[in-house]
């Protein structure tokens, strides 16, 4: 496998993870009282979407 096709390997990974973080981070939020977890979902999404845009930056 190429260095190529193992970045893009990588960085669809994330792009799932990202999106499955998103979909459980909308369910968090839709029900009250757990601020705690939802801050920590926000970092969490935040910083899989920066290793996104830095990865697909250096492609």
């Amino acid at each position: 496998m190429t260095c190529y096709n193992e970045r893009r390997s990588i960085i669809l990974w994330l792009i799932s993870q990202e999106q499955a973080l998103s979909v459980w981070l909308d369910q968090v939020m839709a029900s009250p009282g757990e601020p705690d977890l939802v801050e920590k979902l926000e970092k969490h999404r935040r910083w899989l979407v920066r290793a996104i845009r830095e990865l697909e930056g250096g492609a």
